[in-house]
């Protein structure tokens, strides 16, 4: 069943990881009242470097990117997409 997506998350592949977990934590901070959560910890985030297998991503995505994982992913995000760019 799962948990429902409140975000899809596409970020710079040079980034630091624990940058991007930190711009989320700072991002969910400022939205959780909004979207109708609890806590900073209950926003669902939906990263796109788990969407599919970067070492066999024209076999995943196919000849129809518009039915691979990445438009699933963000035609489930209930509140949208949020893009982590390094300051650069």
């Amino acid at each position: 069943e799962g948990l429902e997506v409140d975000y899809f998350v596409s970020h710079w592949w040079g980034h630091p990881f624990e940058r991007t977990v930190q711009a989320l934590t700072n991002f969910a901070e400022e939205v959780y009242a909004g979207i109708g959560k609890e806590s900073a910890g209950d926003v669902v985030f939906w990263i796109c470097l788990f969407a599919l297998n970067q070492h066999q991503a024209a076999e995943e995505v196919g000849s129809m990117p518009e039915l691979g994982p990445f438009n699933a992913a963000l035609s489930q995000a209930r509140h949208g997409a949020v893009m982590v760019l390094d300051s650069r």
